[in-house]
């Protein structure tokens, strides 16, 4: 659960919902490239594209946390994202002032008025900026303060021509990612003619190698390996081996406890075998007795586990890259949750008073 919710918060830093994020291939993580506002434009001019919105993502410390500046244009945010006024009023966002999403606003006391000081954590830079609002707008923005583009600039360090990246809302019927690709091809100052053409060509082959990478939001590459792997070194086999380590140490612990329990119920089985009880209903009453504790006691760890972790990355002590842990409600993992143990105890049963008999 963890490892997955890093994984996701990880890769959906530029930010979720339907539509597009056009991000610089050259950065080793979502947050951490640029791109030319003469791609954002061209970008903008592609048929079937109802919004952009440019953004630039600047990791700051604010009261003694890192915490996340996302710039924007607000009327641009607004038409590719839906936001709420919590408390305060949506004053025009300056140099000096910010809206804070309501979690950070809870986890870090934040009231409207509240003055906050900002260090930008890439570039050393220092703004004090006054807290205007409290707005939902979902993760992971809840988490994070807006404010203008200007403002996120100089805390990030980033020239006046660029942003982080560009989050376009786009109409399925109409939209064509060719047309995208060429656009931004002939729109990036770095390329043009015939270089232009091979890098739309690298970004239908490789996005996250190319100048600028094109993918969708919520999944923002094509694959865990490729943006973990070039980011912090971190591939998808690391995952999957801690997921076999996990899943061992799991089953070695349902088996010595149900070990364990058939050891401590020796009497009561030696009992009823004298009492004509056969071997098949020695295992059936076993298995009528451990079967059923174990698919609630599966279900109910994988909800106080899925309920503490939401607790715990609200409450900002579970981040990975300024980003809280994010965690779905799947109900395929709430099924094996509970199918898994009760499966793993009903072979530790069989496979237990098995040996016992030999």
């Amino acid at each position: 659960m963890l490892l997955s919710g890093s994984a996701s918060a990880f890769l959906s830093s530029p930010g979720t919902g339907p539509g597009i994020v056009v991000l610089s291939g050259g950065g080793k993580v979502p947050a951490t490239g640029s791109v030319d506002l003469s791609v954002v434009q061209a970008a903008a001019t592609v048929p079937g594209v109802l919004g952009a919105s440019p953004e630039v993502y600047a990791p700051v410390e604010v009261g003694g946390a890192v915490a996340v500046v996302r710039g924007v244009n607000l009327s641009d945010f607004a038409s590719v994202q839906s936001i709420s006024l919590v408390q305060g009023s949506l004053d025009p966002l300056g140099n000096a002032t910010v809206y804070a999403g309501v979690g950070l606003a809870r986890q870090l006391g934040l009231g409207v008025g509240a003055q906050v000081a900002l260090r930008g954590v890439l570039s050393g830079s220092s703004a004090d900026v006054r807290v205007a609002a409290i707005v939902s707008a979902g993760s992971p923005y809840d988490s994070e303060l807006i404010s203008s583009l200007q403002l996120a600039r100089g805390l990030l360090g980033l020239s006046a021509s660029a942003v982080t990246f560009d989050r376009l809302k786009v109409d399925p019927a109409v939209f064509n990612d060719t047309l995208l690709l060429r656009a931004i091809a002939k729109g990036s100052p770095q390329s043009g003619g015939a270089a232009g053409n091979a890098v739309v060509q690298q970004l239908q082959l490789a996005p996250t190698a190319s100048l600028v990478s094109v993918f969708t939001s919520g999944v923002p590459a094509p694959s865990i390996e490729s943006m973990l792997g070039r980011g912090v070194g971190v591939v998808q086999a690391a995952f999957e081996a801690l997921d076999v380590v996990v899943l061992l140490a799991s089953f070695l612990a349902v088996y010595f406890a149900t070990s364990y329990w058939l050891e401590s119920a020796r009497s009561t089985s030696e009992a009823l075998a004298a009492l004509g009880m056969g071997r098949r209903m020695e295992l059936g009453w076993h298995l009528g007795a451990a079967v059923p504790v174990s698919l609630l006691a599966g279900g109910a760890g994988f909800l106080a586990a899925y309920l503490g972790v939401r607790y715990l990355a609200a409450e900002g002590a579970l981040e990975f890259f300024f980003q809280p842990v994010q965690v779905p409600l799947d109900p395929a993992a709430l099924l094996i949750s509970c199918v898994g143990p009760a499966a793993a105890v009903a072979a530790s049963v069989v496979v237990g008073l098995a040996s016992r008999r030999r």
